[in-house]
C-alpha cells in the first residue's frame, strides 16, 4: 500500500510551494483539500484579528521559481508575458482563486501600455500584492477609491492631502508628516504618487491608525 503524503501547512508561502509540489507529483487531491482547509483557517484567524502580516519581498528564492516556472508554462510563445485568462489560470494553479473582477482590476492597474498583456517578472514582483487583493478584495477597492476619486489609477499626493484634511479629519501639518512618510517608504518608483501596489503595501502597514481608512468611508459618503 502507498504511503499517503501528509502536508502541514505553516505559511502562505507553503501554500504556493506545497500546490505547486501536488500539482507537479500528483498528490491526491483529498490530502491537498485538508490541507487547503487548514490554510484557510490560518488566513481567517489574520482577517479577524486585523493583521497583514506580509512584507514586501518576503517569499523566499525557491518560491519565486516555483512561482516564475508557473508562470511561463502559460506562456506558449515565449513572449514573456501572459493575457488576462492564463493570468488567472496561473493564479489558481499556486492556490490563489482570482474571480474576473479581481483579474480585471488587477489587470487595469499592471497592464502599463494597454495591450492586454501582462509582464510576467512584473506580476511576480508584485505576488505578495497580488495575494493581499485575492484577501480583502473588497476593503482594499473600497479603500482605493476614496483616494483616487477621478478613476485614473492612481493617489495623486494634492488629492490625498485633501481628503485627509478634509472637514477637520487630520490637521494639514499632520497630513503633511504623514504624505511625507508614505512617499519615502511606498513611493518606490519615485513618481510622486501612489499606484495601486503601492497603496496595498500603506494598506498593509501600520502607518494608519485602526478604523482610518471606514472613517474616511463615512465622511466621504462611500
Amino acid at each position: 500500500m502507498a504511503t499517503k503524503r501528509k502536508i502541514t501547512c505553516v505559511t502562505l508561502e507553503t501554500k504556493f510551494l506545497a500546490i505547486a509540489i501536488a500539482d507537479k507529483f500528483g498528490i491526491p487531491p483529498r490530502t491537498l483539500s485538508t490541507w487547503l482547509k487548514n490554510s484557510e483557517k490560518i488566513q481567517a484567524h489574520y482577517r479577524e484579528s486585523g493583521a497583514l502580516k506580509w512584507s514586501r519581498g518576503k517569499f523566499s528564492e525557491e518560491t519565486i521559481k516555483v512561482l516564475r516556472e508557473a508562470f511561463k508554462s502559460k506562456d506558449k510563445d515565449n513572449t514573456g508575458t501572459l493575457d488576462q485568462a492564463q493570468l488567472q489560470d496561473c493564479l489558481m494553479l499556486v492556490g490563489l482563486i482570482a474571480t474576473d473582477e479581481d483579474i480585471e482590476f488587477l489587470s487595469k492597474h499592471f497592464d502599463d501600455n494597454g495591450d492586454g498583456e501582462l509582464q510576467i517578472e512584473e506580476l511576480i514582483e508584485n505576488i505578495h500584492v497580488i495575494n493581499t487583493h485575492i484577501q480583502y478584495r473588497e476593503d482594499l477597492m473600497e479603500a482605493f477609491k476614496i483616494f483616487d476619486r477621478k478613476g485614473e489609477g492612481y493617489i495623486r499626493l494634492p488629492s490625498l492631502l485633501k481628503i485627509l484634511t478634509a472637514k477637520n479629519f487630520m490637521t494639514p501639518l499632520d497630513a503633511r508628516r504623514l504624505i511625507t512618510r508614505l512617499v519615502k517608504k511606498y513611493d518606490h518608483n519615485n513618481d510622486g504618487k501612489f499606484n495601486y501596489a503601492e497603496f496595498v503595501e500603506i494598506y498593509a502597514s501600520r502607518e494608519f491608525e485602526p478604523g482610518m481608512f471606514e472613517n474616511l468611508a463615512k465622511l466621504h459618503g462611500k
